[in-house]
């Protein structure tokens, strides 16, 4: 497409070595592609109202030549509305506003990839703070010392509810 969308493409990945890094140019990131987006979007409305010109000019002058002029006894609608969308400046601006249409539709996705990358990094520093590592950053051995020690941790909770305490009984 264009250099602009593939390098923006490119920031989508998210590096969760470099986490406070992806957080901190989301934001640029997503602005860049806005922006970009919107003027696609702009571009793609001002190829429809070209077309639309192109179209209404192209009928006027048709309806103003001799029917003979394309190979016709006498003008109809349906006529009027072949012969218009034969023209070659026609198809012309058709074409153009399907392109134009195509880019600002990739841009608009773009956006929204930019959108779930963002869901995706707020996932992740949930995770990070949870200290619930998915990227090898934690031995299994430290996994396995948390997990004994969550466990540990309740069952003495659990004790102290029910009136346990360690093993000890009174003894009056």
């Amino acid at each position: 497409m264009s250099d602009e969308f593939d390098g923006l493409n490119e920031h989508l990945r998210i590096n969760l070595g470099a986490l406070g890094q992806c957080c901190a140019e989301q934001a640029v990131h997503y602005a860049e592609a806005a922006r970009y987006a919107s003027a696609a979007g702009a571009t793609a409305e001002r190829a429809k109202l070209a077309r639309d010109r192109v179209r209404a000019e192209t009928d006027l002058h048709v309806r103003a030549a001799d029917p003979s002029a394309y190979g016709l006894s006498k003008y109809t609608e349906s006529s009027i509305s072949a012969v218009v969308a034969t023209q070659e400046e026609v198809k012309e601006s058709e074409d153009y506003y399907i392109q134009a249409l195509e880019d600002s539709n990739l841009w608009s996705g773009l956006v929204s990839a930019f959108e779930h990358r963002r869901s995706m990094l707020n996932n992740e520093v949930k995770l990070w703070a949870g200290e619930f590592f998915g990227d090898g950053a934690t031995t299994s051995g430290e996994r396995e010392d948390r997990a004994v020690a969550m466990r540990r941790k309740r069952r003495e909770t659990e004790e102290e509810d029910n009136g346990e305490d360690d093993g000890e009984e009174d003894q009056a």
